[in-house]
Formats: structure tokens, C-alpha cells, sequence
């Protein structure tokens, strides 16, 4: 492997056919100056992409990042452009934009179908010419700038409802890169998941001890991560939260990790789409390992029935117990257990319990105030 391929897998890593068509097209593009267009779903992994296009590129200034769905729009212009003092009221002084910072290098739009189609007119310009003014200024600026933009929108679509400059389409969908989803590199998922966990213990500067059982990799590679990569990091942060000193086995990945994270409650009762997307959960979990024949099939009334005989048998015959809270406790692992069945699936858990959607949905509301 030779030392820019080492280089390119700090920034695209994995073995799947999908990493590596990735990491050839990035290694293609990258000693050009031409534009490049990075298309994929939100949190596949565009802005390591461009980062990995401008670290093998040859360009010497530095890689500048904005995200122009996270600016106020109205704020868009001043923070590329840059601006003047007195150029506005609270300009006490000259401010050097993103556009001017990237002199040298690689500018990296994220989500450039958000910019403002004023701003859009005058970033063509930039283009066009590598000249701009900064807001309020009269004198014009040279600059030397390769642009990385990205979007997970339809940008003809966009250009179709009049959204996005059609000129400005064209100047920078030079090269077009797709970024695929992470459900389509299902043979990278445990490399990344890995590569998570130890940037996590270099943070805390600890080894936090951890283990994970077979089928929990079975489970994360079956999954099909609707949010991605930055999905697939947020669990693995929060697995070396809640389980730090334990082993994790697949109930745990579906019960705690992954429908904890993503269970949305929103106020009206209603649960956010991103836990009603994926692989059904008969293809997730083995039902007879975790008492279940076959999904929507209750619980049995058994296991709350050995719950309560050992809590009795293993405490003393003096304590006083508190009904309500041996019932919260039942109903918590009840649900808890129905969730981990239905891969977080609140319709699909709510069949196992034989409750309404509505009524599941208004206990799991009350368990996250």
C-alpha cells in the first residue's frame, strides 16, 4: 500500500466495495483544481471526503469548512465574504471571511443548496473571476481557491423550483463524487465502530474496559443506520457510557443503544421517522433466544412472574417494599424488553404489548421528563 493510499484511508476507511470506489475516485480528483460536488445522504461522510481530496491535493493553504444550513441567513454573506468595519451596525471591525481564509487552499461548502440565491450570484462571481469584495469594502480581492461543495439534496431539483442558480450548477458539478450510505457499506461498519471506541478512550484519556459479544456485531451490521456514520459515532460513544466495565450483546444494541438514541418523542405523542425506518426486527434479533416465537406475540406473563419471586427470595424478610416502585420497575424492563424485540420500533413494540401506538408512546414520553 503506498504511503497517499495510507494517507486517504485516515479520511475513507474500510474494505467495502463502496470505500473503494470512494477512495479511487477522491485519488482522480484530487491534484486538479477543478470544482467537485460531493452528493450523499446527511452524515455519510461528505466533509471526510473533502478533507481527504485537499490533503492530497498540492494546494499549500489550509482546508476551510462552512456549513451553510448553520448560518443565519441573513449573517451568510458577512461570514463568507468577510466585511468591513462600519460596514453594518456592530461591525467595530474588519472581519477576514471564509472565502479570504481559504486563499491557497480548498473551500468546502456543506449543504450549498441552503446559500441564499443572492449569495449564490455573487460565490458564481468568486468563481468566475477569483476576485470578490469584502461587505462594505471598495477594494477588490484576489484569491486562489479550489471549491469542495456538498449537498444530500436534489440540486437539479432545486434549480427545477427555482431554489438554486442554474449557472452556478453548472460551474461547480465539474466532477460529481456520490458518497454512498453507510447501509451500503455494511463490511465497514465494525472498522468505523472501532476506530470510534478508541478515539473515545483517547479523549477521556483512560482505557475504559469494554467488551462486545458476537451477535452485537451481527446486529450493528445489520442495522441499516438512517443517520449514518454520524449515527454509527453516537452510539458508540454512548455504548462506552452505559456500559462501560460490561460485555454488550445484541439485545443491548437495540434495547439501549441504538432506540435510546433515536427515540424522538416529539410533543404531540408522535415519534420522529428516523426510528421508523429500518430493517424489520424479525431480521435483527432472534425471537426464541429472547422468549418471543415470532414477532407481535405478547410477552409472557411468566417472566414478570419470576422477576417478582426472586426480587422476594433475594432481599429480607424484614424489608418493606414500595408497590409503585416495583411496579415502575416492572413496566421499565417491560418496555425496555418489547423495545429491544422491535429494534425501537414503537408501532411494532406497541403489538408485542398489545397496547395502542399512542399509549406506548405517552409512557415513553413520560420516562424521558
Amino acid at each position: 500500500m503506498s504511503d497517499v493510499e495510507k494517507s486517504l484511508r485516515k479520511y475513507v476507511i474500510g474494505e467495502s466495495e463502496g470505500a473503494r470506489n470512494l477512495r479511487v475516485q477522491i485519488l482522480r480528483v484530487a491534484n486538479s483544481d477543478v470544482p467537485v460536488l460531493i452528493g450523499g445522504p446527511t452524515g455519510a461522510g461528505k466533509e471526510f471526503a473533502a478533507r481527504g481530496i485537499h490533503s492530497l491535493s498540492a494546494r499549500a493553504g489550509q482546508s476551510v469548512a462552512i456549513n451553510c444550513g448553520a448560518i443565519p441567513e441573513n449573517l451568510v454573506e458577512a461570514e463568507l465574504f468577510g466585511y468591513e468595519r462600519g460596514a453594518f451596525s456592530g461591525a467595530e471591525r474588519r472581519h477576514i471571511g471564509h472565502i479570504e481564509r481559504a486563499n491557497g487552499g480548498t473551500l468546502f461548502l456543506d449543504e450549498i443548496g441552503d446559500l441564499p440565491l443572492a449569495v449564490q450570484v455573487k460565490l458564481l462571481r468568486v468563481l468566475e473571476t477569483q476576485c470578490f469584495f469584502r461587505v462594505g469594502g471598495k477594494e477588490e480581492i484576489n484569491v486562489d481557491l479550489r471549491l469542495v461543495a456538498a449537498s444530500h439534496k436534489d440540486l437539479d431539483q432545486a434549480v427545477g423550483d427555482g431554489r438554486f442558480r442554474e449557472d452556478l450548477l453548472y460551474r461547480i458539478n465539474t466532477i460529481l463524487i456520490d458518497v454512498p450510505p453507510l447501509c451500503e457499506r455494511g463490511g465497514d461498519v465494525k472498522e468505523y465502530f472501532s476506530l470510534f471506541i478508541e478515539n473515545y478512550r483517547e479523549r477521556s484519556g483512560r482505557l475504559i474496559d469494554i467488551e462486545f459479544e458476537e451477535d452485537f456485531w451481527d446486529g450493528l451490521e445489520k442495522y441499516n443506520w438512517p443517520g449514518n456514520i454520524r449515527e454509527l459515532k453516537n452510539i458508540a460513544e454512548r455504548a462506552m457510557v452505559f456500559f462501560e466495565g460490561q460485555t454488550v450483546s445484541k439485545q443491548d444494541l437495540f434495547s439501549t443503544l441504538i432506540s435510546g438514541n433515536n427515540l424522538g418523542l416529539l410533543e404531540d405523542g408522535k415519534v420522529s421517522g428516523e426510528i421508523e425506518r429500518g430493517l424489520g426486527f424479525e431480521d435483527l434479533l432472534d425471537f426464541e433466544e429472547f422468549g418471543a416465537e415470532e414477532p407481535g406475540a405478547n410477552l409472557g406473563t411468566d417472566q414478570v412472574g419470576l422477576f417478582v419471586e426472586q426480587l422476594f427470595e433475594n432481599t429480607s424478610k424484614n424489608e418493606v417494599f414500595d408497590f409503585d416502585t416495583i411496579m415502575g420497575d416492572i413496566e421499565t424492563a417491560t418496555l425496555d424488553y418489547a423495545l429491544g424485540l422491535a429494534n425501537g420500533n414503537v408501532s411494532k413494540a406497541a403489538k408485542i404489548l398489545n397496547l395502542r401506538r399512542t399509549t406506548l408512546a405517552s409512557k415513553l414520553a413520560k420516562r424521558k421528563k
